[in-house]
Order: C-alpha cells, then structure tokens, then sequence
C-alpha cells in the first residue's frame, strides 16, 4: 500500500437559506474551493490522486457526488481524479 498524503485543507464559508452563497451551484462552490487549495498549496493539479470532500446536508442539488461534480468543474484538476463525498 502507498502512503497517503494530506497536503492542505479548507471549508466553504457557511451560508444561510437564500443567502449570499444561494445562487452558486454546490459543485461551482467545490471547484473554487478546489482550485483554491490547488493555487495555495503551489503544486500542479495533475498530482493530486483523490479528493475527499464532506457535506453536511444532501439534497437538493448536493444529492449527487458532490465531490466529482466539484472536480469536473475544477480548472485545476485532470477529469481523471476521483473524487468522493
């Protein structure tokens, strides 16, 4: 087995019903947190492996794995890294 690697983390601001986060897509909000960690921690995106991302609430339009959707919509990351909620 390999060893894994956390190399930085981070949470989305916390939002409120029909606040100012309302109108962001869940996955938009993940990929700029994404893409976010990808520039401060100054590596290229093509050297992650997995993403992990946990969501308090599912439903709506977080009901699907809103991790991948959030690494599709990444512009730092390869289509190929997985990701899981």
């Amino acid at each position: 087995a390999s060893p894994a690697y956390i190399v930085d983390c981070v949470r989305t601001a916390a939002g409120r019903r029909k606040g100012r986060l309302s109108k962001w897509h869940p996955a938009d909000l993940g990929a700029a947190v994404i893409d976010g960690l990808v520039d401060r921690v100054g590596m290229s995106g093509s050297l992650v492996d997995d993403v992990i991302m946990g969501c308090v609430s599912q439903y709506g339009a977080q009901t699907a794995n809103l991790c991948r959707t959030s690494v599709l919509a990444s512009k730092k990351l390869p289509l190929e890294v997985p990701g899981v909620t």
